[in-house]
């Protein structure tokens, strides 16, 4: 059985349509090197709390960006979609349209598998 994927099952053309919104409850901590940790709560069933009584479990989800990651997620506004953010990246990098395309989605499964960040469907 394959891992679900944090992505919509959508097509492309919907996904880039979409806009990524970030977990305004995540903690956001500057690294020396110039990248990014971010942090999200998690929200446990509360016999994980008993467990943990016993085991360490965290309490949050952690990614750490590196200077790429932090100018990539700066682009993560929550006003452009993925399609801008894939253009503006493809023009910073100068990078064919399918180049910029899978990095921002590799870019963006462990964020949003991470809940630091959503991917908001337009009201059309």
């Amino acid at each position: 059985m394959s891992a679900p994927s944090p992505l919509p099952r959508v097509g492309a053309a919907e996904l880039l349509r979409m806009v990524p919104v970030p977990n305004a409850a995540a903690e956001r901590t500057p690294l020396p090197d110039g990248g990014l940790r971010l942090a999200a709560p998690l929200n446990r069933p509360s016999w994980v709390t008993l467990l943990a009584w016993w085991l360490p479990v965290s309490k949050q989800r952690r990614v750490e960006l590196d200077r790429t990651g932090v100018a990539a997620f700066a682009l993560l506004d929550g006003r452009r979609t993925l399609g801008e953010v894939v253009e503006l990246h493809q023009q910073r990098w100068k990078l064919s349209f399918f180049e910029a395309r899978g990095m921002i989605f590799d870019f963006l499964r462990p964020l949003v598998r991470a809940g630091l960040l959503a991917l908001v469907a337009p009201k059309d």
